[in-house]
């Protein structure tokens, strides 16, 4: 099952504290270094100007470190890292550390939406056919029902 996602970063202060966050919707790659050209700037001396890239392969969020670079996941040296809600990177010993709160949304949950969209639009060319109002044909957003107004208008004609 594919996923749609979204990654919320947070930059963290050495004692913890949230000094930014930063949301990001899985079609882009998001560039972080201290480079200010950068979608996330991390603000030390040792880190690179353009340290790492975070991107979605369709399945997770990754984090790649660029060429010499690296970052410190659960105090272990890496160059590579799946990246997970609650997980933090650190991109050199005693620097600030980037936080990650991933958001996906099942293919069920966009499927629904749409349904409720077409249904909607089917809704609206029912009434315009019976040149009447139908009221709704939902019982909420996420279920259909009949409707008395459905049932009254079909009746007549």
């Amino acid at each position: 099952m594919t996923e749609s996602s979204q990654i919320t970063i947070s930059q963290l202060d050495t004692d913890g504290t949230v000094t930014g966050t930063s949301t990001f919707d899985a079609d882009c790659t998001i560039q972080v270094g201290r480079h200010r050209d950068n979608d996330v700037v991390v603000s030390a001396p040792r880190v690179s100007r353009f340290h790492a890239s975070i991107f979605f392969d369709g399945k997770c969020w990754h984090c790649a470190a660029f060429g010499g670079s690296a970052m410190r996941v659960g105090g272990i040296r890496k160059t590579h890292a799946d990246l997970q809600s609650g997980m933090t990177i650190q991109f050199a010993p005693d620097n600030p550390q980037l936080g990650f709160e991933v958001i996906e949304e099942s293919d069920e949950e966009r499927l629904r939406g749409s349904m409720t969209w077409l249904i909607r639009r089917i809704e609206g060319r029912l009434a315009r056919i019976f040149r009447e109002p139908l009221g709704s044909l939902f019982c909420d957003d996420r279920s259909v029902g009949t409707s008395a107004a459905w049932l009254s208008v079909a009746a007549r004609h």
